[in-house]
């Protein structure tokens, strides 16, 4: 899922003005969504890790 969200998010940047608008938003946004999805699942396991404690 990383690396998905890594090259959504680079090729909506690098090739923002040879796809329309649309496709690169939809890149973009994925990529973002991704990262979120990442960032909450590492902030559960930590707060998992520091309760077994």
């Amino acid at each position: 899922m990383t690396v998905f969200a890594g090259l959504s998010l680079i090729s909506g940047s690098i090739n923002a003005f040879n796809m329309g608008f649309g496709l690169m938003t939809t890149c973009q946004f994925s990529g973002l969504v991704v990262v979120i999805v990442l960032a909450k699942k590492y902030w559960q396991s930590r707060s998992v890790k520091l309760s077994q404690r």
